[in-house]
């Protein structure tokens, strides 16, 4: 495996390394500084309290340290709530939604498709298409309801060798696939061969995270399996200064507070 640096945080000096015998000379530049990584949140219009909580916690301090990362919420277009209900099955109404068309923010992309919850899986491929479209190298996919470890999330991506899919395991009958809750890597090839794959293969309807583990594994591409990456159990855990945990998954608004209170 090649050994890799890792990314420096903004205002921080070349580290050197220091032994009784030498002092070895400022470590090389980072293999993957000239990278253009993506932190994409699956967000929506209808929930903003834990987007606000993601913005208010890691994304501001990961724009802080690592401003070469771009973190981007990803979201439909804009329905109002008295002309489509969220829920179509029952009628009823999504009442966290905003009445009145809500402001673009600058860290937003709204993608041309629909934002309701059984519409996700259209959202995500229009999500990889928007990165691919603007040159990505890696994508990092989470959710709204996720706190991230950004340190240790680079951190994690320099210890891995060829990580084109890489996420905490699931199964569903003989597919193993990255849980998407908990966070999932594709690189620049594994967004190429998701998009170059028959869409029609698979339902939209599916989970996005099911689709996007059978449309790789269909084009030969494996998972690389995380367990870093929390998928279930929330701020239970979480990352904290006495474990390696990368995220957590099933967040709430002050979930998220209170894990970035233990580092920052």
């Amino acid at each position: 495996m090649t050994t890799k640096t890792k990314r420096a945080k903004r205002g921080t000096k070349p580290r050197t390394h220091e032994t009784t015998e030498r002092v070895h000379e400022t470590t090389p530049e980072p293999e993957h500084d000239h990278e253009k990584i993506l932190i994409a949140i699956q967000a929506c219009h209808r929930v903003p309290a834990p987007q606000q909580a993601q913005r208010e916690t890691w994304v501001a301090q990961a724009a802080d340290d690592y401003p070469d990362v771009d973190i981007r919420f990803f979201k439909g277009q804009w329905v109002s709530p008295q002309r489509v209900p969220y829920n179509r099955p029952t009628g009823r109404l999504d009442q966290d939604r905003p009445q009145d068309p809500p402001e673009r923010l600058p860290d937003e992309v709204w993608l041309d498709v629909g934002d309701a919850k059984e519409q996700l899986s259209e959202k995500v491929v229009a999500l990889c298409r928007w990165a691919s479209l603007h040159d990505y190298d890696r994508v990092f996919k989470v959710d709204i309801d996720t706190y991230v470890h950004v340190e240790r999330l680079l951190d994690a991506f320099d210890e891995i060798e060829a990580p084109d899919y890489v996420g905490a395991r699931s199964a569903n009958n003989r597919l193993v696939y990255a849980q998407g809750g908990g966070g999932m890597w594709l690189s620049r090839v594994a967004l190429a061969k998701f998009l170059d794959a028959d869409q029609a293969a698979i339902a939209l309807t599916e989970p996005e995270d099911i689709r996007m583990g059978f449309l790789l594994a269909a084009a030969g591409i494996e998972l690389v399996e995380e367990p870093r990456f929390e998928p279930y159990k929330g701020i239970m855990r979480a990352p904290a200064e006495g474990n390696d945990v990368i995220t957590a998954h099933k967040c709430s608004a002050d979930d998220m507070r209170a894990i970035h209170a233990r580092f920052f």
